[in-house]
């Protein structure tokens, strides 16, 4: 609601291997209900040959084969697991991951995942820079977090006392958005954190030219900081309640 640009951080290696505890957990019941059903019920009985049996039961078993590479190239990187938990894969630039490279990924599932118990898998997300196993070095992919964490302080939000009064009118700011104002303040706490006049000055100019406001006694950094006070003080009521919804 506030136009904050929102990045999607690398999903924790706990949430991946409970996504994967419950995709195994859904596949170990599917086994468990087929075998179920070709021996208590008695399917097996009616294919007398073991080879034909066999077939039957590999034929039954695909769903569990393929279950990663269907589910995340149908639900665009996402299996009931990782939708539980609200992961996903993506390409390493952000984008929705191809076919193919689901592909790659769910044939190193047998490195990853089966081969050692998950022992090369689990390694190869922690000493990876960005948590990829083989599977996702190999396509190109990682998988995120799709729960992007915002605080209120990251949208044009200000501490302001109740008393507060404003310098300047609405009039005088109206042609700053609050996106403008997001940016405004990010570049505003970094070049504070860094003592950096140079960009407080840039900053002050910028919105001087953008609202064209008169001439004013106050200092850029005086500037800057009531600009984004009063702005917060004319858009609170609005703001407060979007960032709620």
């Amino acid at each position: 609601p506030q136009n904050v640009e929102i990045e999607y951080g690398l999903a924790s290696l706990g949430k991946r291997m409970l996504a994967l505890g419950v995709d195994l957990g859904l596949m170990f019941c599917y086994i468990i209900l087929l075998y179920y059903v070709l021996f208590k019920i008695g399917m097996g009985g009616f294919v007398k040959d073991n080879y034909a049996f066999m077939g039957l039961y590999s034929l039954l078993f695909l769903p569990v084969m393929l279950y990663h590479f269907v589910l995340e190239s149908y639900f665009g990187g996402q299996t009931v697991g990782k939708k539980l938990l609200k992961i996903k894969v993506v390409r390493m630039d952000g984008g929705r991951a191809t076919i193919y490279e689901y592909f790659i990924r769910w044939v190193l599932n047998l490195v990853d995942i089966w081969m050692l118990s998950g022992v090369i898998g689990l390694l190869s997300i922690i000493l990876s820079k960005k948590s990829q196993r083989l599977g996702d070095m190999a396509a190109g992919t990682t998988v995120i977090n799709l729960q992007a964490k915002i605080t209120l302080q990251q949208t044009i939000y200000e501490n302001l006392v109740d008393t507060y009064q404003p310098t300047f009118s609405p009039y005088e700011l109206e042609a700053l958005s609050d996106k403008d104002v997001n940016i405004i303040k990010k570049h505003f706490q970094n070049a504070q954190r860094k003592g950096d006049q140079r960009i407080i000055h840039r900053l002050a100019m910028k919105i001087k030219e953008v609202t064209g406001m008169e001439k004013t006694d106050l200092a850029d950094e005086q500037l800057v900081a009531i600009v984004l006070k009063d702005h917060y003080h004319y858009h609170k009521d609005v703001s407060s309640t979007n960032f709620k919804k």
